[in-house]
């Protein structure tokens, strides 16, 4: 039986209006893109007003015309290096499931959330089940807090008031932002039944070509598995691996240390 998707008529005609706008065609007035888009100019009146309010969308009120942002320039930059890191992680991310049996996972900040963008399974019965594309707080898990750990300082407390306000964290501000730098003073994480009782993780981070953080690799599986022994081999396999990918995307070039 087929499955049947539920979709959102107003965000379907939102990117139909998206869609509209061409590198030969990059400012677009009110009545064309009705045109366009096939809809009455009311709807795409307040369907424009909706994405200038989010961003996605200036208005030139001298030509009457409407432009995409710089936004969805930084969106598009995003997926396209996430396609490059993809490409370059995935025989590392091989080798690492070859040596250790364990689920491995190529993940990236998205907003406020942790996604997982590519998942190498673990061949144990007893195993983690991550879905590529969903989205996990920052604030929990070697996966969230590595990546967190590389963010601006500004953008952490951000995130640790928001989480403070749904309950995800116990810690104070201080506690919690010295945490995330000795993460980052020790280059990776290791966190053990911290997201989820009887999970432990081991995570690194990927460096592009201007040093930033651009993703971070993480080795995952059953705490019960995950002996000092295990996690000093781990932590070897992935750090490595890591900085294999990251030198790869261009990272030596850059005078990052």
């Amino acid at each position: 039986m087929e499955e049947k998707i539920t979709t959102v008529r107003a965000v379907g005609r939102a990117l139909a209006i998206l869609k509209c706008f061409t590198p030969e065609k990059s400012k677009i007035g009110l009545s064309e893109l009705s045109r366009m888009a096939d809809l009455p100019k009311s709807t795409v009146f307040r369907l424009m007003n909706s994405l200038k309010q989010g961003g996605f969308i200036l208005e030139d009120r001298g030509t009457e015309t409407y432009g995409l942002s710089m936004l969805l320039f930084r969106l598009g930059n995003v997926a396209a290096a996430d396609a490059t890191v993809i490409g370059v992680a995935q025989p590392e991310m091989q080798e690492v499931s070859a040596k250790t049996l364990e689920t491995v996972v190529l993940n990236v900040v998205v907003g406020d959330e942790r996604v997982s963008t590519k998942v190498l399974d673990s061949q144990h019965c007893l195993r983690r089940f991550i879905k590529v594309g969903e989205g996990l707080p920052l604030v929990n898990g070697a996966s969230g807090k590595l990546l967190l750990a590389y963010l601006p300082q500004e953008k952490q407390r951000e995130i640790y008031q928001n989480s403070m306000f749904a309950g995800l964290i116990d810690k104070t501000q201080d506690d919690f932002l010295t945490e995330l730098q000795a993460i980052k003073s020790k280059g990776y994480y290791h966190s053990k039944d911290e997201r989820i009782i009887g999970a432990s993780a081991v995570s690194a981070p990927i460096f592009d070509s201007c040093g930033d953080c651009v993703a971070g690799l993480t080795v995952s599986g059953a705490t019960v598995r995950f002996t000092p022994e295990k996690v000093e081999q781990f932590v070897s396999l992935v750090t490595q691996a890591t900085k294999t990918i990251s030198e790869k995307l261009g990272f030596e070039r850059c005078d990052h240390g």
